[in-house]
């Protein structure tokens, strides 16, 4: 239940029956992000107020690992990557592709140090 408090947080307000049917937390809190991300896409979409490229980074969002495992609290959980990605990614997003409206895929982009 601690998933659930704020809904209404970050702009959007979540389909319930979607999230009732989510049972994993890291499932709930990407489904979460990703509401939020696509919520603003429909509402620039529609109402206009940012460039196009904008419009499309609310559409496919990025985020980076370390800002992932912030998010889901496994920053020193999980540390090889193929089982955060199994556990956090994979799972997660399969949960939310089988029991809410979002037909949710990813991508991994390496990017150079900086």
């Amino acid at each position: 239940m601690p998933y659930l408090i704020n809904l209404k947080n970050n702009f959007t307000q979540h389909a319930l029956s979607d999230i009732a049917e989510l049972n994993s937390k890291y499932a709930i809190i990407l489904y979460r992000w990703l509401s939020m991300n696509y919520n603003q896409y429909e509402h620039y979409s529609f109402k206009g107020g940012r460039r196009q490229d904008q419009i499309d980074s609310y559409r496919n969002p990025e985020i980076s690992i370390r800002d992932l495992r912030e998010m889901t609290d496994t920053i020193d959980e999980y540390l090889d990557f193929r089982n955060f990605e199994k556990r956090i990614l994979k799972n997660g997003i399969e949960e939310i592709t089988n029991h809410t409206t979002f037909n949710v895929t990813y991508e991994k982009l390496k990017r150079p140090p900086h």
